[in-house]
């Protein structure tokens, strides 16, 4: 089960920083209560979808369409899911499953003059995680920030072929993706490792994202 608990972004350097702290461990910057905003941590989900139970994932787009929206299947070919993304800046997609139930949400909110961070919504509208990018030269990666500290990385190669989640602590891969680019459809095969450890929402949303700024 994932703690309650906050999120709080430092005004500054956009820092993960716990509530009650008086300075940024980053930057050391003086906090204030009204410097930044909190945001609740939702419990873990129920598995009663597919989506949030199953350890390998299907996840498709058109690249030939302009409004770049995603399905998910299974093993099979089942439809499973699918988005329905707002042609907006930032972007936001909802993930809704086979009965129109939403499953979560992406978007970006503007954090410090044109910085953004992406969150990761529940169904209800509560913030799972946020993504912050990460410089790097031959690669993309992303900080995943849950129960108010950094504890997963997301990262792909240069062509975005391959993607990972990693636990920042133990250095284990949680789940993983690999790209295959046809003409007119890509398809990224989603394996998560342990879904005990893992909410499949973070790992689906991380993907969307990961994929929707390979494409740019």
């Amino acid at each position: 089960m994932h703690n309650v608990g906050t999120l709080m972004l430092c005004p500054n350097c956009n820092n993960s920083v716990r509530e009650g702290d008086r300075f940024c461990p980053n930057c050391g910057k003086t906090l204030q209560s009204s410097d930044f905003g909190k945001v609740a941590f939702s419990s873990s989900p129920s598995s009663s979808s597919p989506l949030l139970s199953l350890n390998h994932l299907i996840m498709l787009w058109d690249t030939l369409s302009f409004h770049l929206n995603y399905q998910f299947q299974d093993s099979s070919g089942m439809l499973l899911g699918e988005t329905k993304g707002e042609m907006k800046f930032p972007l936001m997609y909802t993930l809704y499953d086979t009965t129109q139930q939403p499953v979560l949400s992406v978007d970006g909110t503007r954090v410090r003059g044109l910085l953004y961070i992406y969150l990761i919504h529940d169904a209800a509208g509560n913030v799972l995680a946020s993504l912050k990018q990460k410089s790097s030269f031959m690669s993309r990666k992303y900080g995943i920030i849950t129960d108010g500290l950094e504890s997963m990385l997301l990262s792909t190669d240069a062509s975005a072929s391959n993607c990972k989640l990693e636990d920042i602590n133990s250095g284990n891969v949680l789940a993983s993706g690999h790209r295959d680019m046809g003409l007119k459809t890509s398809k990224v095969e989603i394996d998560i490792s342990d879904i005990e450890k893992v909410d499949h929402r973070i790992v689906l949303g991380g993907m969307l994202l990961v994929y929707y700024f390979a494409r740019r």
